[in-house]
Order: structure tokens, then sequence, then C-alpha cells
């Protein structure tokens, strides 16, 4: 008889608690961050442009503001590891200065040989960001300023 009370008592109790799948909703997965655009600046000692760019371009304050969004991968044909290689890979101009972009997913966006002016540079690297992003980048930047010039 006790054996027979403690099996129902046992039973009542489980009917009571909830399952649990309904006790805690599922968790969704997160959402995964959205992953930073790649670029490459293959580039070299010797080369005039290269330095140039390095020089006045990369410097640049807003160069360096989308670069903080980017996956930056500098190579210097000279004296990176695996330099060659991924140049075949990426580059196809057979020159130096060439940039390369890739967006987050892994696709290309552009390439782009020879250096110009530190506004074609803006124009090339904006080009990774949708106008959303280029919106959030933007407002971000300009706040900025407005706080450092309220600062100096």
């Amino acid at each position: 008889m006790f054996l027979v009370v403690a099996l129902f008592a046992i039973f009542a109790a489980e009917a009571q608690q909830p399952q649990q799948s309904q006790q805690q909703p599922q968790q969704q997965s997160q959402p995964t961050e959205k992953k930073k655009p790649v670029l490459y600046i293959f580039s070299a000692e010797w080369c005039a442009p290269c330095q140039r760019m390095h020089e006045e371009a990369l410097e640049d304050a807003e160069v360096v503001n989308l670069l903080q969004h980017m996956e930056y991968h500098p190579v210097d044909m000279e004296f990176t590891v695996g330099a060659r290689e991924l140049y075949r890979k990426h580059a196809r101009s057979g020159g130096v200065p060439e940039l390369v972009i890739y967006g987050g997913d892994g696709k290309l966006i552009a390439r782009e040989s020879g250096y110009t002016t530190i506004d074609e540079l803006i124009k090339f690297l904006r080009k990774a960001f949708s106008s959303e992003e280029l919106k959030i980048i933007d407002a971000a930047y300009k706040r900025r300023n407005l706080q450092n010039g309220a600062k100096n």
C-alpha cells in the first residue's frame, strides 16, 4: 500500500510541474555580428605612389575612421611573409599599389590600381559599406570631431 501511495505522489507532483519546454522559451540564436569588410593594400617601399599614399592618405582622419570599420591588411611586397601568394590570390593589376575590398560575406566589392588623391581613396573605401552603415559611420565621425573641437 505504501508503495502505491508513493508512486501516486510522484506522478501527481510531475503532473503539476510544467514541461521543461513550457518553463523556458527556447533560446533563439543570437544574431551573428556582421563581419567587417576586408581591405588589402598591396604596396612596396620603392613605389613612389605607394609612399605618397602611406604618407598622405593613410594618415588622413577620415581614411583612418573608415579603416577602423574594416579588417585592414597592408601587404608590403618585399617584407610581408606570403606577399606573393596573397597578391596572386587577390590582386589583378600586376603592379602596386593595388587596393582590394571584400564584403563581410567574402564577395569582391572593388579593386583599384594606383593612387591618385585622398578623396579618391575615401570614395573607394566607402564602397565597402551600405548607405545605412555610412550614415552611422559618418554620424559617429562628426560627433567625435565636434567633441575633439570642444576639448581644444
